[in-house]
Formats: structure tokens, C-alpha cells, sequence
């Protein structure tokens, strides 16, 4: 019974565990740019990131044994409705962890977002083909097809030192490009449909993460905070009034892994307003970055406390619909 037991687990352990990394790396940035403005000592930058490395690499492992000996399971994955979108939570982990490493280990970035642009121009392109292929509901829809959009923004935040402006541009305008579109279907189906499902609910904070990547992004870019840019940190911070506004829904949902989409997108409008401060020297964005950073991390570790509770009862690696 006890050998059967690990295998069982493996065989249901889901690509959405990736999200988890996504979050940490979030949070690890913000942490390397508090650092970077002597907010912080170096030490606890590196401690979340050398940890953030090793934890990316053992889900790896895990993942790609569950490919090896459960590979119809992946299969299934890999053509489910919804868990489609979370593949790219791998390319993204990729280009994340590059960006969190790249001001400490530049070599060791360079090889890991090469992996991920490479990565994530394959998964792009073949989620956008199963959107078209597949016949979807309006309720199928929800935050969550974000994901891979979101992923195409990050590109260029270390892909501007590493590759051609085209190259990153194509990213840029790729990533742009779907955020109006796909924005505009998920208001529709929000407003005039049935509630997202409990587990969907925490993806809403989704909704925060692509005009804030797209600050720090078109930053790296052109080196410059304009009307644009100030516009897309702006519209992000109506997103995050608006989900206050909406708190109550979140605190009547139970834990899922879904809830490590609280994460990335609070972590992200940190470093955007860190960027901010650093171009314009206002000193309401300075303490806007801190209480960010302070959020950020709270709610990392109510959610991993939660996590590892939910793990140690057996709950996360199990048959899901």
C-alpha cells in the first residue's frame, strides 16, 4: 500500500502546480528590486532564489517522470479545456526564474530564457490553435486564458539585452495584441453570464498582471516611463481597487491551487511601481512599492501555509474534473 501510494500521486500531480513557481518568482523579483534600492539585504534576495531554483527543477523532475510513466495523463492535460492554459505556467517559470537571476547570474539567465522564448513560442501557438479547433461556451472562458498572454509579455524584460527589438517587439505587440482581445470576452462573460466557479474566482487577480508586465516590459524596452506606460500602471491599479471592492468573494471560496493566482499579479504591480519610483523620484509611489512588497509577501505565505496543509492531508496531487 505504501509503494502504491507516491505512484498514485505522481500519476495526478498537475501541470497547474507550476503556478506556484510563478508566484514565488514574482515575489523573489520584487525582492531583488528592494534590494537593488537598499530596502533589503542581499541575503534574503538570494535565499528565495536559490529556493525558487530548486523548486522549479523538482517539479520539473516530478512532472517529466509523470510523462514518462503516465504519459496519457499528460495527454489528457495537454487537451483539457482549461488546463491547456497552465502549460505555459512551464515557459513562464522559465522566464521568470531568468529575469529573478539576471541581475546575480547573468549566464545562468541567458540559457534559462532562451529555453523559455523557445518553450513559449510552441505553447502559444498551439493554445491559440486549440481555442480555434475546438468549440468553446462562453462560460469555458475565464481568467485563466491569460496565461499564455501574459507569458509573451515577459519577453522582453530580459530579452532586450539578449535579442533584436523585433524579436522582443513581436512579443510585446503578440501579448498586447491578445490582452484587448481576450479582456474584452472575459468582461462579457463576467458581466453577462453566470459567476465564474469557486476554483476560477482567484484567477480574477489575473485581471491586475498584464498592464503592470506591460510597464515593466515597454520600461526595458525603450528605457522610458511615459503617457503610455503611466496609463497601463493606472489601469492596473483599477484592477486591484476593483478586486477590493470585490473582496468578500474571495473569503467564501475554499483553498484550491487556483489561489496561487493571488500572487504573480500583486508582486508584478509592486515591481512596475518600483519602476516608477525609481524614473520619477515620487515618493507616493516609494510607499505605494513598500505596502505592495509587504501584501505581496503576506499573502505568499498565507497561501503556502495553506498549501502545505492541503498537501499533508493528501489533497493536491488527486483526481480532478
Amino acid at each position: 500500500m505504501n509503494k502504491e501510494y507516491p505512484i498514485s500521486k505522481l500519476k495526478y500531480f498537475p501541470v497547474t502546480i507550476f503556478s506556484i513557481v510563478m508566484g514565488l518568482s514574482g515575489l523573489t523579483i520584487l525582492l531583488y528590486r528592494a534590494y537593488h534600492l537598499r530596502w533589503l539585504p542581499l541575503w534574503i534576495y538570494l535565499t528565495f532564489a536559490f529556493f525558487l531554483l530548486f523548486l522549479f527543477l523538482f517539479f520539473l523532475f516530478l512532472y517529466g517522470l509523470k510523462a514518462i510513466r503516465y504519459f496519457d495523463e499528460v495527454k489528457k492535460e495537454y487537451v483539457h479545456r482549461v488546463k491547456i492554459n497552465f502549460f505555459s505556467t512551464i515557459s513562464i517559470s522559465f522566464l521568470l526564474i531568468s529575469v529573478a537571476f539576471y541581475g546575480y547570474l547573468p549566464f545562468v539567465s541567458a540559457g534559462l530564457w532562451y529555453i523559455g522564448v523557445a518553450t513559449h513560442l510552441l505553447l502559444t501557438f498551439h493554445t491559440v490553435a486549440f481555442w480555434i479547433r475546438n468549440e468553446f461556451e462562453i462560460h469555458n472562458i475565464n481568467p485563466a486564458w491569460f496565461i499564455p498572454v501574459v507569458g509573451n509579455l515577459i519577453v522582453p524584460v530580459v530579452g532586450s539585452d539578449l535579442a533584436s527589438v523585433w524579436i522582443n517587439l513581436y512579443f510585446f505587440i503578440v501579448g498586447v495584441f491578445f490582452w484587448i482581445v481576450l479582456f474584452a470576452i472575459i468582461l462579457y462573460r463576467l458581466v453577462f453570464h453566470r459567476q465564474l466557479a469557486g476554483k476560477f474566482i482567484p484567477t480574477m487577480f489575473i485581471l491586475i498582471a498584464p498592464p503592470a508586465v506591460i510597464v515593466i516590459s515597454y520600461f526595458k524596452m525603450f528605457m522610458n516611463i511615459d503617457l503610455f506606460s503611466m496609463s497601463m500602471l493606472l489601469l492596473s491599479f483599477f484592477f486591484f481597487g476593483l478586486l477590493l471592492f470585490l473582496i468578500k468573494d474571495f473569503f467564501k471560496i475554499e483553498y484550491y491551487l487556483s489561489w496561487w493566482a493571488y500572487t504573480f499579479p500583486i508582486s508584478a504591480l509592486g515591481i512596475a511601481v518600483m519602476i516608477v519610483f525609481q524614473v520619477t523620484g515620487i515618493q507616493t509611489f516609494k510607499y505605494m512599492a513598500i505596502l505592495d512588497m509587504f501584501l505581496t509577501v503576506l499573502i505568499v505565505l498565507i497561501v503556502t501555509s495553506l498549501t502545505v496543509k492541503e498537501a499533508l492531508k493528501g489533497k493536491i496531487c488527486v483526481m480532478e474534473d
